[in-house]
This record gives structure tokens, sequence and C-alpha cells, in this order.
């Protein structure tokens, strides 16, 4: 699928200001530092490029771009590894607000997001395969709410200045509602989760008797939390596509100038047809992800089915391209001081993040309408 003359100069312009203002050293210094990220960058992407309110209405104060672009932004962001929240914030909280119906919540904190103020993230439940989360629950108290529970892997838990939480009522319905969480709320708990990238980050947060505001919506909570599953489904796969050309550049530019029996290794036909294959797959990769993110552009009934493809194809392609470019590189693809190994951790978290690939190839199937048997 072609992209427009504005979009290919929206991807070339980010990849710009992300080499110049994103370096590697800023990725081992994070690596130093879990938990951290360059705030200063953060709001330059925001001031000077307008990143976080791209896929925004104008009158919030964004740009009133779609999904195309955002896919195209989430594209380089992870091809450079750019350890930001941007995720978090354009994924997950400015997709909920505006879900919400909420104008009040909209017009407080989605200018304050797409400034670059504030970080927002959404605890979405399953945010890590294998963990089983316990509903956090709300008990209303006069005029507002108090939240109790944990929410076990929350992405940008630990700086969060604003938290939405899913939460079960208690109030002999059992109604699921959309909470708003502030950052200096009493009775929050942050426990910063390490892993093996540590350009990404998450937390634990625990509630005990934590005000909270409730979102006025006009469905229930999950089913909101579901939509914007599916388009953080469409993120993640842009990022991986992101990785994985990043990884297959590197690999091609090594194969050029790399040396053995007198002859480049790229002029080996084992090399060769390795590296055919590879960029075959992130090609197809690529594709499949633009069309996720064309289909949430349009908000097509169709991209729950793509949005679970487009996830756990460009995840396992990433992988494929970030253990392709360690091996292919030799010993010093092995070492700390070399990038390659920063792509293979990313890949291999993005992998089992937001649920992993047996769960996208399952939930696809169940949507396609294939018997159960068709995995046996």
């Amino acid at each position: 699928m072609l992209l427009t003359q504005e979009q290919e100069e929206l991807r070339a312009y980010v990849r710009s200001f992300l080499a110049q203002h994103s370096p590697t050293s800023e990725i081992y210094r994070i690596y130093e530092r879990p938990g951290e990220f360059d705030s200063v960058l953060w709001r330059r992407m925001a001031t000077e490029l307008g990143l976080q309110g791209i896929g925004c209405i104008e009158s919030m104060g964004g740009c009133g771009g779609s999904w195309v672009e955002l896919g195209i932004v989430f594209e380089e962001l992870g091809r450079a590894l750019t350890p930001c929240p941007y995720f978090a914030a354009t994924a997950l909280a400015i997709p909920t607000l505006v879900m919400s119906d909420d104008q009040r919540a909209a017009e407080t904190w989605l200018p304050q997001i797409i400034a670059g103020q504030c970080v927002a993230t959404v605890a979405i439940p399953d945010v890590v395969s294998g963990l089983t989360d316990t509903p956090v629950h709300a008990r209303a108290d006069g005029g507002e709410f108090l939240l109790c529970g944990r929410a076990p892997v929350v992405v940008e838990g630990g700086g969060a200045q604003l938290a939405i939480v899913p939460a079960e009522c208690v109030d002999g319905v059992g109604n699921a509602e959309l909470f708003v969480v502030t950052g200096n709320a009493h009775g929050v708990a942050r426990t910063q989760l390490t892993g093996v990238d540590g350009t990404l980050r998450f937390a634990a947060l625990e509630f005990a008797h934590t005000p909270a505001t409730k979102l006025c919506t006009s469905e229930n909570a999950y089913a909101v939390i579901d939509r914007v599953t599916d388009l953080a489904y469409v993120a993640v796969a842009a990022i991986a596509v992101g990785g994985a050309r990043a990884c297959l550049d590197a690999v091609v530019d090594y194969a050029k100038v790399r040396t053995q029996f007198h002859r480049q290794i790229g002029g080996f036909q084992a090399v060769k047809h390795r590296l055919a294959d590879l960029a075959v797959a992130v090609e197809s990769a690529a594709g499949l992800a633009q069309r996720a993110a064309r289909l949430a552009a349009n908000e097509d009934e169709s991209l729950p089915l793509v949005a679970s493809l487009a996830k756990a194809h460009c995840c396992e392609i990433y992988v494929r391209a970030a253990a392709e470019n360690i091996q292919l590189h030799g010993g010093i693809g092995f070492t700390w001081e070399h990038t390659a190994h920063l792509h293979y951790r990313r890949a291999v978290v993005l992998q089992d993040m937001m649920r992993s690939n047996s769960f996208h190839t399952e939930r696809a199937a169940e949507l396609l309408g294939m018997p159960e048997s068709w995995s046996n």
C-alpha cells in the first residue's frame, strides 16, 4: 500500500528528528537508570513535531491525523528504539478519553497530554501473557469513588501523572466503569518492574482506598477497553515493523562491507538467500501492519481480526530479524556495545506484550468462525 507524499515526508521528518535527538547513547543511559525516560525529548516531540496530537481532533489541540500517520510514527520510534511514553499516551490514554464520551475529562486532560505536559496511561488487563488480573473494585463514598485492588502490569505506570483504571463497582450491580486516578492521589503504591528491555517501562499499581473520578461512558468499561486494546495491537505491530526494518538495514549494510576469503560476505549465496528471505518477510509484515492501521483509521468492523493477525505476525518477524541481525554480524553482534542485542530484547518483550501469539492466533480463528479442532 502506497503512502502519500505528505506521509512519506512525515516519516522522513520523524526519522531525522530521532536520529538527531534520540541517539544510541541515550538508550544505554536509560538502561542504567530503569524507569526513566528523556523528558526533554518528550516535550520536544510535542512542541516541535506535534507527535502526541497526531491522532487527535484539532478542537482538542491535535493535528487531526489518522491511524495511518500514527502507524508511521510508531514505526519510526520502533526503528530508533526511542525510550518514551508515546505508546501509553497515544495508543491507550488518548483513545480511551475520546471513546469515553466524557467531554469534561477530555477537555481537562487531552490538551495536557498533547502538549507533552502529562504522561498518561491505561491499566489494560493482560498486558503481559501468563498473568491473570484480579479486578480492581470501586466503592462510592459520598461524591467520589474509592479504588481498591491491584493492576499487576501497567505500561508507564511508574511515572504516569494520569492513570485510567477499569474497575468493578461494588454497588450490588457489578457494573464495570472507567476511573481517572491522578499521580499524586492518596493510597497509590507503585512498584517499578524490571525486564530484559530497559526502554519499555512497566509498573505494578496497588490501590488502597484511592480517590478516583468516574469517566462518564455510554457503554461498559470493558467494551471501551476492548476497542482500545485493538488499537494497541496495531501500535505494537507498527513498532515491531520499525524494529525489523532497522535490523534488516543493519545486517544488509554489514554484509556489504564485511569481507571474508577476500570478498564481501553479502556475495556468498548462503548469506544472500537468508537476507532475501528476511527482506520478503519484513515487507509482508509491513504491509499487514499498514493494512491494520488503515482499518483503524476507518473504524472498520474487521479491525479486531486484522489487528490480532498483525500483532502476532509482525512481532514474530521482528524476533526473526533481530536474531538474524545478531548471527550474521558474527562475534560483534553478541557484544554489549553493538545495538543488535537491544533490538532482540525489544522483540522478545513485544512478542509477549499485549497477549501472546497463540492468543492472537486462536482469536483470529474464532473471528473467522473456524472450528475448535483446527489447531489439533
